[in-house]
């Protein structure tokens, strides 16, 4: 019985989240700040947004992360850890809902710029090559966070 009330909800989660999509993709364009596509920022809003929710939950999940982020040398590691976690989870469901999307744009902005200084940067000595591999990820999702900080502003 309580495994078909969570099926339901889940049925219903799933179509309005289908619905949502289908109403922000599928609707007539509207040309935003500098040109942009109304449709192509959300897209990149639900993308950032989806990357750092997981991210930061993942932080408060694994071990492994926590691990990584001792050897880092950072003082206080597993607080610091939690910390970037927190503001990554609260600042991607602000993507998410389409809240203060600037604003929340700024610390991720700011967690990535850390992340590439302290975990990719390193990997220069060893190659070019390795660095631009290793760092293709965090580079793409910067560009998308400036994107949105540059390019997004709410319509009234």
């Amino acid at each position: 019985m309580q495994n078909q009330k969570n099926d339901s909800k889940l049925a219903r989660f799933h179509s309005a989240c289908l619905s949502l999509l289908q109403h922000t993709f599928l609707n007539k364009s509207i040309i935003i700040k500098g040109g942009t596509d109304l449709q192509a920022i959300t897209a990149i809003r639900f993308i950032v947004a989806y990357v750092f929710v997981v991210s930061g939950v993942m932080k408060f999940v694994s071990a492994e992360l926590s691990n990584f982020f001792i050897s880092l040398g950072f003082p206080y590691p597993i607080y610091f850890k939690n910390i970037l976690g927190f503001v990554e989870i609260i600042c991607g469901i602000f993507l998410l809902v389409n809240y203060r999307v600037k604003s929340a744009s700024i610390p991720l902005i700011f967690i990535m710029i850390g992340a590439l200084i302290t975990t990719k940067l390193p990997l220069i000595k060893t190659s070019m090559i390795n660095f631009a591999f290793q760092a293709r990820l965090d580079i793409v999702v910067l560009i998308l966070l400036i994107i949105l900080f540059n390019h997004y502003h709410r319509e009234s």
